[in-house]
This record gives structure tokens, sequence and C-alpha cells, in this order.
């Protein structure tokens, strides 16, 4: 076996999982300490700089150096010219941001926005490269250690209450130190360095059609945010958002076992047993960790959501229990093969069809039956693409859709899933306050979940000892 072969996503889920930690006591304490005006502006402030990246084409970028940094020859070189480029439009979109200002108005918020965009845009170029080249570790203790600072800054503000505005401005420093840092590690000096004029043609030439289909898909995962934000007061928008519990760990897993997939799909022979193996070994990881985060959040939404953030958000309740579906949904990879190959035509004919779809459902469903029907057109379309996306692998694999799924884990982790759903509800409603039900829930149902995956042994946790000895 390969030194490649043996590269693994758990540095980055670890690492990131104990950073992305700190991110669970934002809401948590924004809750408490800002008011609900406040809390509501900041989501929104995030929602837009999210979509920077796509806008200015830095996430296609991003996404390519999964796929150049594993070139032997010239994978240095095209890292370089990749956080070059999308440095450049970072600073394009900051201008943008800034004459949109001298045109509409200017605003403290209005500068922060434009000055956090081009640590936005560049700095995930240098992980990326890490990870490509399989240096998994050292891109984990980069993205972590950073996430530390960044977040315990925010914290910090949050907690002295020093105003949104020093909130938002700190993220920005945090960020530029992260950008500077990248920088440095791709020992970047000059832009007119001739490597970068020789590779500047076919960076553009597989960015551009990423980036566009990454704006539409910014709009498959976030059409019903940018509804509501502009239906809703901010206050309401607070409780929505809170309701959709994002959980950075489980979305840092996620990630990490893409990153990692992509570069070792790329690596394998299609349609080969190895590239079906990678496949399925990221599927059981996922479903591993995911499906019963979907479980967890339907059996104690109510009490999770008073426990979290008070009585004066209890309406987020049903948004959580609603949402928790989605985290089922996120185990499947959506464009991984297609980024591994290099497909990003099917990359943009997709998220073009379903980021339409989502606009419009989303648009709909928050018409005629408000907010939870906004959310529940967002986990329609969600199905539907991800539906698309196993369709695409079992086509250009040629394989059947039982070889490609780990179909018996699956249903393994499903069903001890559900068990432990049903327990954890009932024990849950015995205790008035909240904080006794999530803890007496949470604690039944990691127990009945753990031992009954345990007692059935999936493969999953056969692969887990076996990575655990090799390390």
């Amino acid at each position: 076996m390969t030194k490649t072969a043996k590269v693994s996503h758990w540095p980055l889920t670890i690492l990131g999982s104990v950073s992305s930690l700190f991110n669970i006591f934002l809401p948590i304490v924004m809750s408490r300490k800002m008011s609900p005006t406040s809390v509501g502006e900041f989501k929104i402030f995030f929602l837009y700089l999210l979509a920077v990246p796509a806008l200015s084409l830095g996430i296609g970028y991003t996404n390519g150096t999964y796929l150049w940094g594993s070139d032997p020859i010239d994978g240095n070189a095209k890292a370089r010219s990749a956080f070059l480029l999308s440095l450049f439009s970072g600073f394009a979109a900051g201008a943008f941001v800034l004459a949109a200002g001298a045109w509409l108005g200017w605003s403290g918020t209005l500068v922060l926005f434009a000055a956090a965009c081009p640590p936005v845009v560049g700095a995930a170029v240098f992980e990326a490269s890490l990870v490509a080249r399989g240096q998994v570790r050292r891109a984990a203790f980069f993205t972590a250690g950073f996430e530390f600072l960044r977040t315990g800054a925010v914290l910090s503000a949050i907690l002295l209450e020093l105003g949104l505005h020093s909130v938002v401005a700190l993220y920005v420093i945090a960020s530029w130190l992260k950008l500077f840092a990248a920088g440095f590690g791709l020992g970047i000096f000059s832009p007119l360095d001739p490597t970068f004029r020789r590779l500047r043609p076919g960076l553009l030439k597989y960015a551009i059609p990423v980036s566009v289909a990454a704006i539409f898909d910014l709009l498959v995962l976030n059409a019903d945010r940018y509804v509501l934000s502009t239906l809703l007061l901010p206050s309401d928008y607070a409780i929505y958002a809170f309701g959709c519990l994002m959980i950075p760990p489980l979305f840092v897993v996620e990630q990490s076992i893409n990153q990692v997939l992509i570069p070792k799909l790329a690596r394998a022979e299609a349609g080969s047993r190895e590239s079906l193996a990678h496949f399925r070994a990221a599927l059981e990881d996922l479903l591993l960790v995911l499906l019963p985060a979907t479980a967890g959040l339907i059996a104690l939404a109510e009490p999770l959501t008073l426990f979290l953030f008070t009585e004066r958000c209890r309406d987020g309740a049903v948004f959580m229990a609603w949402y928790g579906v989605f985290y089922t949904l996120l185990a499947i990879p959506q464009d991984v093969l297609a980024r591994a190959r290099g497909d990003g035509g099917w990359i943009l004919r997709a998220s073009v069809i379903f980021g339409v779809l989502a606009l419009a459902a989303s648009l709909i469903g928050a018409k005629y039956f408000g907010a939870l029907g906004a959310l529940k057109a967002f986990l329609l379309i969600q199905a539907g693409r991800r539906a698309y996306a196993l369709l695409y692998f079992t086509e250009k694999e040629r394989c059947a859709f039982a070889k490609m799924f780990p179909v018996q884990t699956a249903l393994v982790l499903a069903g001890s899933a559900s068990a432990a759903l049903l327990v954890a509800r009932q024990v849950s409603r015995l205790f008035e306050r909240p904080a006794q039900s999530v803890m007496a829930g949470g604690a039944l149902f990691a127990a009945v979940y753990l031992g009954l995956v345990y007692l059935f042994r999936p493969r999953v946790l056969q692969r887990l000892r076996q990575l655990r000895k090799s390390q």
C-alpha cells in the first residue's frame, strides 16, 4: 500500500471539531448578551459574507486546489497561483462593496464587510493545498488554530458587550492574520512570477464554471435564509436562525471527509474497486455521525431550544426538529466525484438546476406557509440534489447502487438511531427543567445508540479499529 493511500481525514475531523466547539457557544452567548435585533443583524451579515467567495471566483480556486495540488509537477506552483488569483478577487470584491457604499451610503457595517472580503476569499487555498499534498495534519493544525483565535476573539467581544461593530471588527482582524499566515506558508512574493502567467489561463478555465456553480449552490443551501432575511424582522430572523441549529463539528466532519475523499478519487481509476471502496468508506463515516444527529435533534428539539436559547426563543423548537433532517442528507456527498474528475460542466449544470429550484421553492414556501414552509422547501431541494449526485456516481463509475452505497451499515445505524430517538423523547418528558431533560435524554440517547451500534458491529467500526492500529 502506498503512502498516499493511508491519508486519513481524521486529523482534520478531530482538530476541526474541537476548535469548532467554540462556535457552539456563539449562539448561546448571543441569545443572552445581545438583543434579538442585534443577533438577527449579526446572522444576516455573515449570511451574505458567506456568498463572497462564490461571487468573486475564490471558491473555484479553492476547490480546484484540491485537484491541482496533488499534481507532482506543478502542484505547488498551481497552489501559489490560485492564492494570488483568489487574493486579487477578494480585493476586487471589497472594492466593489466600497463603491456600492459610496452610492448607497456609508456605514460602519459596510466598511467592515468590505475589509472582510480578501481574507474570506483567499485564506482557504493554503489549507486546500496541504490536504491535496497529503499533509492533512498540518492543514488540521492550521485551520483549528486560527478557528480558536477567531472564535475566541468574537466570544470575548460578545461577553464584554462591546457592541456589534466591535464583534465583527475582531473577526475581521483575526481573518487577516490567517490570510497573512497562508501567504507565508505558500511562499508568495510576486504576482508577476512567470509560473503565475503560464498557469493562469488553465486555473481560470476551471475556476469560472465552478464558482458560478457555487453561486447556485449557495441558493441550494441558503435560499430559505436569503428569502426570509428580506421578509422577517431581524428579531424574528434570529429565532429562525437559532432553530436551524448549525452544529459546527458536524459540518467539520462532513467537510473533512470530503476534502480527503476528493484527492483519493482523483488518483483512483474510474470504476475501479479502489474508487468504490473510498466512496463507501466515506459514506459509512458520515452516516455514523450524522444519522444520530438527526434523531437527537428531533427527540430533544423543545428542551434543547429552551436550554440553549432561553424561553424567548421557544418558537424555534419546531424549526430545530425539521432542520435536523438536513444532517442525514448531509451524509451524501453532492459533487465530490465531479470535482475529483474535473467535470466542471456537470457541477455547473446541477448547481444551476437546483439553485433555481431552491429559490423558487423557498419563495413559494415562505409566501404560502411562512418560515416553516421555506424550511421544508429547503429540505426537499436538498434531497433531490443529493439523489442526483448518487445517480451521477453510478453512471460515471459504472456500478450498481448496492455496490456504491453501504445499505447494510445504513440500516443498522438508522435502526439504532430510531430506537435511541424513542427512548430519549420519552425520558425527556419526565422532567420539567430543560437542562434536566437535555442531560437525561441526551445521555440515554447516546447509550442506546452506541450500544446498539456496537452490538451489531457495522463494518465502519471495524475500519476505525484498523485505522487506529495502523497509526
